[in-house]
């Protein structure tokens, strides 16, 4: 699934890895009707021409900006949720915090058509990409001590996992900022641990 083109770890290419950071960010504030090449030629500080070099149209940008978001994210995510230093509890609020909030609130008013943008521009992108992390994520919980807890309440991963993200879903709605999505999403996180790691203890 990952593109080695736009691999920030490949260190081929720092410029264009540039380019891609900074059109998220423009992107994300403008939309992808209201933003220029040269409203991204000027965040990545280098001339419309030398953008041209990477880039030939604002759509091939786009998705090379979906495609490099999606990947770093997910990249981002599997970490959290892997690393043992923490308990099952703040691996997955890392996680999910990772893939659903870095973005919560810095998204501007112009930023509405983003979804259209993504349905046109990058089709099924999207998904595969939600697949993957929530693969992740089964796998975290199936390897942690809530799946024999579970299991023996006659709920299984799958049904653990569809439940987180379908709060981690809404969060994304109504949190107002990055830290408000994790403060309720780490008290929904914690409702499902607590009685697991009673039993555990």
């Amino acid at each position: 699934m990952a593109n080695p083109e736009i691999d920030p770890s490949s260190g081929q290419d720092k410029r264009k890895t540039d380019i891609l950071e900074n059109s998220i960010s423009v992107f994300l504030r403008y939309g992808f009707r209201k933003t220029s090449m040269d409203d991204i030629a000027r965040a990545a500080g280098i001339s419309r021409q030398g953008l041209y070099l990477y880039f030939s149209a604002k759509e091939d940008l786009f998705k090379a900006s979906v495609s490099y978001l999606l990947e770093t994210s997910l990249s981002s995510a599997k970490a959290k949720l892997s690393d043992k230093n923490y308990d099952i509890q703040d691996r997955l609020v890392n996680g999910f915090e990772e893939w659903m909030g870095r973005f919560i609130g810095v998204m501007g008013e112009g930023s509405g058509d983003l979804a259209e943008a993504g349905r046109t521009l990058v089709g099924n992108m999207i998904e595969d990409y939600e697949v993957l992390f929530q693969n992740s994520v089964g796998e975290t919980i199936d390897s942690s001590y809530l799946k024999s807890y579970y299991k023996s309440n006659q709920i299984s991963v799958k049904q653990l996992l569809e439940n987180l993200y379908a709060v981690s879903k809404g969060l994304k709605y109504i949190a107002k900022s990055k830290e408000d999505f994790r403060e309720r999403f780490a008290n929904s996180v914690n409702i499902i641990c607590k009685p697991a790691r009673r039993q555990k203890a």
